[in-house]
Protein backbone atom coordinates (compact mmCIF):
# COMPACT_ATOMS: atom_id res chain seq x y z
CA UNK A 1 0.00 0.00 0.00
CA UNK A 2 1.24 3.48 -0.85
CA UNK A 3 1.96 5.99 1.89
CA UNK A 4 -1.17 7.92 2.78
CA UNK A 5 -0.73 11.66 3.36
CA UNK A 6 -2.63 13.62 6.01
CA UNK A 7 -4.89 15.14 3.33
CA UNK A 8 -5.59 11.71 1.89
CA UNK A 9 -6.54 10.44 5.36
CA UNK A 10 -9.08 13.26 5.65
CA UNK A 11 -10.63 12.35 2.31
CA UNK A 12 -10.57 8.60 2.95
CA UNK A 13 -12.21 9.06 6.34
CA UNK A 14 -14.94 11.13 4.74
CA UNK A 15 -15.50 8.53 2.01
CA UNK A 16 -15.50 5.68 4.55
CA UNK A 17 -18.09 7.40 6.71
CA UNK A 18 -20.25 9.28 4.19
CA UNK A 19 -19.30 7.97 0.73
CA UNK A 20 -19.66 7.53 -2.14
CA UNK A 21 -19.51 11.28 -2.76
CA UNK A 22 -19.20 13.78 -5.58
CA UNK A 23 -16.45 16.38 -5.61
CA UNK A 24 -18.92 19.11 -4.70
CA UNK A 25 -20.29 17.08 -1.79
CA UNK A 26 -16.75 16.61 -0.50
CA UNK A 27 -15.95 20.31 -0.81
CA UNK A 28 -19.17 21.22 1.02
CA UNK A 29 -18.56 18.70 3.83
CA UNK A 30 -15.00 19.99 4.34
CA UNK A 31 -15.61 23.73 3.90
CA UNK A 32 -15.87 24.47 7.63
CA UNK A 33 -12.83 22.48 8.70
CA UNK A 34 -10.43 22.57 5.75
CA UNK A 35 -11.32 25.43 3.39
CA UNK A 36 -10.03 23.40 0.43
CA UNK A 37 -10.93 24.65 -3.02
CA UNK A 38 -12.65 22.44 -5.54
CA UNK A 39 -9.38 22.31 -7.49
CA UNK A 40 -7.39 21.16 -4.44
CA UNK A 41 -9.91 18.37 -3.78
CA UNK A 42 -9.76 17.29 -7.43
CA UNK A 43 -5.95 17.23 -7.27
CA UNK A 44 -5.95 15.11 -4.09
CA UNK A 45 -8.53 12.71 -5.52
CA UNK A 46 -6.63 12.32 -8.82
CA UNK A 47 -3.47 11.39 -6.89
CA UNK A 48 -5.45 9.01 -4.69
CA UNK A 49 -6.98 7.36 -7.74
CA UNK A 50 -3.50 6.90 -9.27
CA UNK A 51 -2.36 5.28 -6.00
CA UNK A 52 -5.31 2.89 -6.00
CA UNK A 53 -6.88 4.38 -2.86
CA UNK A 54 -10.15 5.51 -4.47
CA UNK A 55 -12.15 4.86 -7.62
CA UNK A 56 -14.50 7.10 -9.52
CA UNK A 57 -17.33 6.78 -11.97
CA UNK A 58 -19.41 9.36 -13.78
CA UNK A 59 -23.14 9.79 -13.22
CA UNK A 60 -24.60 12.50 -15.40
CA UNK A 61 -22.23 15.44 -15.04
CA UNK A 62 -20.87 14.41 -11.63
CA UNK A 63 -17.85 12.29 -10.83
CA UNK A 64 -18.51 10.07 -7.83
CA UNK A 65 -15.68 8.78 -5.63
CA UNK A 66 -15.57 5.67 -3.44
CA UNK A 67 -12.78 4.19 -1.33
CA UNK A 68 -11.03 1.13 -2.75
CA UNK A 69 -9.32 0.19 0.50
CA UNK A 70 -10.90 -1.15 3.67
CA UNK A 71 -10.78 1.16 6.68
CA UNK A 72 -10.00 -1.50 9.30
CA UNK A 73 -7.20 -3.08 7.24
CA UNK A 74 -5.72 0.31 6.44
CA UNK A 75 -5.77 1.51 10.06
CA UNK A 76 -4.07 -1.70 11.22
CA UNK A 77 -1.37 -1.52 8.51
CA UNK A 78 -0.68 2.16 9.16
CA UNK A 79 -0.60 1.61 12.95
CA UNK A 80 1.88 -1.25 12.66
CA UNK A 81 3.99 0.77 10.22
CA UNK A 82 4.05 3.73 12.63
CA UNK A 83 5.01 1.57 15.62
CA UNK A 84 7.73 -0.15 13.56
CA UNK A 85 9.12 3.13 12.27
CA UNK A 86 8.98 5.25 15.41
CA UNK A 87 9.30 2.68 18.21
CA UNK A 88 11.19 -0.10 16.38
CA UNK A 89 8.16 -2.35 16.73
CA UNK A 90 7.99 -2.03 20.52
CA UNK A 91 4.44 -1.16 21.53
CA UNK A 92 5.44 -1.14 25.21
CA UNK A 93 7.81 1.76 24.59
CA UNK A 94 5.04 3.64 22.81
CA UNK A 95 2.56 3.17 25.66
CA UNK A 96 5.25 4.02 28.22
CA UNK A 97 6.01 7.28 26.41
CA UNK A 98 2.34 8.21 26.31
CA UNK A 99 1.89 7.50 30.02
CA UNK A 100 5.08 9.32 31.05
CA UNK A 101 4.12 12.40 29.05
CA UNK A 102 0.58 12.43 30.50
CA UNK A 103 -0.85 11.96 26.99
CA UNK A 104 -3.17 9.20 28.11
CA UNK A 105 -6.15 9.69 30.42
CA UNK A 106 -7.24 7.45 33.28
CA UNK A 107 -10.24 6.41 31.18
CA UNK A 108 -7.96 5.40 28.31
CA UNK A 109 -5.76 3.43 30.73
CA UNK A 110 -8.85 1.59 31.98
CA UNK A 111 -9.89 0.89 28.40
CA UNK A 112 -6.42 -0.46 27.58
CA UNK A 113 -6.45 -2.64 30.68
CA UNK A 114 -9.81 -4.10 29.63
CA UNK A 115 -8.57 -4.76 26.10
CA UNK A 116 -5.40 -6.44 27.36
CA UNK A 117 -7.32 -8.53 29.90
CA UNK A 118 -9.70 -9.80 27.22
CA UNK A 119 -6.77 -10.59 24.92
CA UNK A 120 -4.92 -12.45 27.67
CA UNK A 121 -8.00 -14.54 28.48
CA UNK A 122 -8.23 -15.84 24.90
Amino acid sequence: MANISDAEWVLLDLLWTKGPLTIMQIVKLLEASRHWSKHAVISFLNKMEAKGLVASHVEGRAKIYSPLIDKTDTVVKESVSFIDKVFHGNMGVMVSNLVEQDKISDEEIDELMDILSRKKER
